[in-house]
């Protein structure tokens, strides 16, 4: 444990989005695996890390990841996590481009297979992203964005796969969503297009498993 504690130490100063005395890391205990079959990703047995107590927060949106489920072919990897609307307003929020992105400290990076519990535009290429803001050709109108009420939460899940997930290290995991605060956004953003751009790190996660 003081091995894993040294190593931690020096990683705080480069993670992105803390804040003073928050927990930027996933938990590396490991509990029993469960049985295979089901659920929204496909009937494979995992193995869960335990939660994390760190949020992150930007822009009025705190993360804090719920669990990560390692796949038993060592390829894709499950990640739940908690996005809470932290601040006193109601927020509208939808998923945009670049698509979510994934990379270990042995500089593997993971392609995005799924994910929900989230809007989205309707194309998550870095070329759509004004499309989404302007909702130009009805990329993303109002009434696909998902309300946040202050304190309320939503579970995302999304898998990513690799040729060989690593099984040690520390994994870093971002999206953007399109944020409005107060009101759902409106159709015509023209004259009032009040979307902010805010992008979302996720609490590093350790890919080590507890023997």
């Amino acid at each position: 444990m003081n091995r894993i504690r040294k190593f931690l130490a020096p990683l705080v100063v480069f993670s992105l989005f803390p804040l003073p005395g928050q927990s930027q890391y996933a938990s590396p205990e490991v509990t029993t695996a469960g049985a295979s079959g089901g659920g929204p990703f496909g009937g494979q047995h995992t193995s869960p890390f335990a939660p994390s107590t760190g949020q992150i927060v930007n822009g009025g949106l705190g993360v804090k990841i719920l669990f990560v489920g390692r796949n038993q072919d060592g390829k894709t990897l499950t990640i739940s996590a908690e996005l809470q609307n932290v601040s006193d307003e109601p927020i509208f929020i939808a998923l945009v481009g670049p698509a979510p992105a994934a990379i270990d400290t042995s500089g593997v990076t993971y392609e995005l297979k799924k994910i929900g519990g989230l809007a989205q535009c309707n194309s998550l290429d870095n070329n759509s992203i004004a499309y989404c803001f302007n909702n130009r050709s009805n990329y993303l109108p109002g009434a696909n964005f998902s309300l946040l009420q202050p304190r309320v939460s939503a579970i995302v899940a999304t898998t990513f796969a690799a040729n060989q997930a690593s099984t040690s290290g520390f994994l870093s995991v971002t999206m953007n969503v399109a944020l409005a605060k107060g009101e759902r956004p409106k159709d015509d953003r023209n004259k009032d297009n009040k979307l902010e751009n805010v992008a979302i790190s996720f609490p590093l996660i350790t890919l080590k498993e507890k023997d």
